[in-house]
């Protein structure tokens, strides 16, 4: 789902780019997370980076090459593949053992910094370190960034190989900044909206987006930037795709419940709740679906995204928005509205060389009607508890 996002905007950023009056395309630098690095289905792996949208552009910019940090087959993580739609969708690893970096030791800086994971403000701070790959130290908090960014320190200077740093040492003529989704995405993953936790304070946002265009435009004062914003997070299928309610055998709607009461039509229940739906959670006589929130002092996750949370959440999205909104305008750069994109994607989906792509989740199984719903597991429940 990620991927066909990406893909379904790529000709509005092809379009936005190139009627940029007098652009030099000819040295380009992508600045961002997960969505920039062709990270999909659940890894890093030289299929989808070919098919990331800055290698689309190189391409269609005519560029000669276009340095990414590509990663063997399956990939870092094993990308994941299907392999039943019966009678949900089941997803497993596609391989057992991890890919390997194809061209870490390449020498200069890669043209696409994307990073998987990225926030704003570890485009500033964060660096990293290829050769703890090589001496076999893998460390699952770093390794997107021992990949992507590779150097402590920028080669033959005393400068910090952040990625911010490796993209002014590049030189670039034209730059793409999207960046901010990781910001407030682990709000609707978690399915519970923390400022400082969950979400990054609208304050720190405003001091770090500031800081990464401000520094790009000063110190690459002739290359044309171009910025995305943040689509909406509670409208993709992790969110959408399973009902706050189920259907009892006799056709009875039977609301959820939830550590803290009933679920209502304004409420959302993520798929990471599926596993749970399956045992009966949410349903008389099974335990009730957790809200998640700060217990005992700890962080919890949990699988509910209460109305009054996803109100928060996509006011949240939409502060950062005008914030990089502002900060764009104050350098001149332009801005491609992926959060109006996405939201035309939700409601009328996205005709892409005679496939219309959506914003669905896979769904399939021998009932197309109700394979992969709450209603079905529900059903399936009550005809073994009964």
């Amino acid at each position: 789902m990620k991927r066909n996002e990406a893909l379904a905007v790529l000709a509005a950023l092809v379009v936005a780019a190139s009627a940029a009056a007098q652009v030099n395309f000819s040295n380009y630098v992508a600045l961002g997370d997960s969505l920039t690095a062709g990270y999909a289905s659940g890894g890093l792996a030289k299929f989808y980076q070919e098919h990331s949208y800055p290698a689309i552009l190189a391409r269609q910019f005519g560029l000669a090459t276009f340095q990414q940090p590509l990663v063997a087959d399956p990939g870092i993580a094993p990308v994941l593949k299907l392999q039943a739609l019966d009678p949900s969708p089941v997803l497993v690893p596609s391989g057992q053992t991890p890919g390997q970096p194809i061209n870490a030791t390449y020498q200069g800086i890669y043209n696409n910094l994307g990073i998987p994971g990225a926030k704003t403000g570890d485009l500033l701070t964060k660096t990293g370190d290829i050769s703890k790959l090589a001496s076999g130290n893998i460390d699952p908090s770093t390794i997107m960034y021992d990949i992507v960014l590779r150097f402590p320190k920028i080669p033959q200077t005393n400068i910090d190989g952040t990625a911010l740093n490796q993209a002014i040492a590049k030189r670039p003529t034209f730059v793409t900044v999207w960046i901010g989704n990781n910001d407030v995405l682990r709000a609707a993953l978690t399915a519970v909206p923390i400022d400082g936790v969950t979400m990054t304070p609208v304050s720190v946002f405003q001091q770090q987006y500031h800081t990464l265009l401000a520094t790009l435009h000063s110190q690459l004062p002739s290359a044309k930037i171009v910025v995305a914003n943040i689509p909406s997070v509670t409208a993709i299928p992790f969110v959408t795709t399973l009902k706050p309610y189920v259907f009892t055998p006799q056709g009875q709607k039977l609301y959820l419940q939830a550590d803290t009461g009933p679920l209502t039509d304004a409420d959302y229940v993520t798929l990471q709740a599926a596993s749970l739906l399956a045992q009966g959670y949410g349903t008389p006589g099974k335990p009730p679906l957790p809200d998640g929130g700060i217990v005992n002092g700890q962080f919890v996750p949990g699988v509910v995204l209460r109305g009054s949370e996803a109100a928060a959440i996509n006011a949240r999205i939409r502060e950062l928005n005008g914030i990089i909104a502002q900060e764009a305008a104050a350098i001149g750069a332009p801005v491609l509205d992926i959060n109006a994109i996405f939201n035309d994607i939700v409601a009328h989906g996205y005709m892409l060389g005679g496939v219309k792509l959506t914003a669905a989740f896979l769904t399939g199984g021998s009932s197309p009607t109700t394979a992969c719903t709450p209603s079905a597991w529900a059903t399936r429940w009550w005809r073994t508890s009964s």
